[in-house]
């Protein structure tokens, strides 16, 4: 099978040229069509919901956190910027909730506001640039997961469906971080009793993982072992858990 390099993290390789040229830092530029120029960067340079803004998010509590999330996504796919967040968010919770939102009542009231340090230009309308695609993603996951803890699994369900798309589309064929949010899928939907949705999301995890590294069932379990520990979501009412998704085999 053929081998691929990259001087770039596999989740920035979906995005523009001048984006991918901008994050080498190394004075590469593209080839351009003669007369044409090379176009320029108005967003970040760099992805904003890094390793550091993550954990900072994850150290809110959990409502606050959706707050937080729902106002950086907005920013993230350029349809408000900073200060149209808070009237974003009154407008989303206050009036008509999408099939992914918590009820209004749960909404955390006051709208926290994290330290990014992000220079872009507004377009005509007054709207920041798009930011890279992995931070909708990024996003994505992490709301995902607060909803899963806050037992709101059917909920979170939708979202990692979209982190899956994301994966499928934009990274590399037979890529890991594939079968991670098939994983996290997997879980979601046996906690929200949708049982067939599950065994397919944990039928295309080992698939993908036994393309990648082999060794079936059980090095799956082993290599995920700590993921599968962790305190993500509730507990089940019927005792169902991994072992009931990728039963040992004997």
């Amino acid at each position: 099978d053929e081998v691929c390099i990259s001087y770039l993290e596999h989740d920035v390789l979906c995005e523009p040229p001048a984006n991918r040229t901008a994050l080498l830092g190394m004075d590469f530029a593209e080839t351009m069509p003669h007369g044409e120029e090379q176009a320029e960067i108005h967003g970040p340079e760099v992805p904003v919901v890094d390793t550091m803004v993550q954990n900072e998010l994850m150290q809110m509590e959990p409502h606050e956190r959706l707050t937080t999330i729902d106002s950086l996504m907005a920013q993230a796919k350029g349809e408000s910027g900073p200060e149209e967040s808070q009237q974003q968010q009154q407008q989303l919770h206050g009036h008509g909730q999408r099939k992914d939102s918590i009820p209004e009542e749960e909404v955390y009231e006051e709208q926290p506001q994290l330290d990014l340090d992000i220079e872009q230009e507004d377009d005509d309308e007054g709207q920041n640039e798009p930011w890279f695609q992995v931070d909708v993603h990024n996003l994505n996951i992490l709301k995902a997961l607060t909803l899963d803890s806050l037992g709101k699994p059917q909920h979170a369900k939708h979202i990692w469906d979209r982190c899956i798309q994301f994966c499928e589309t934009r990274l590399p064929p037979v890529d890991e971080a594939t079968v991670v949010m098939h994983v996290q899928a997997a879980l979601c939907c046996q906690a929200s009793a949708d049982h067939t949705a599950a065994a397919h999301h944990a039928n295309e995890a080992l698939q993908i993982h036994n393309t990648i590294f082999g060794g079936g069932v059980a090095r799956l379990r082993r290599r995920y072992q700590r993921e599968f520990r962790l305190a993500l979501r509730p507990e089940n009412e019927d005792g169902s858990g991994p072992d009931t998704l990728w039963p040992s085999q004997v």
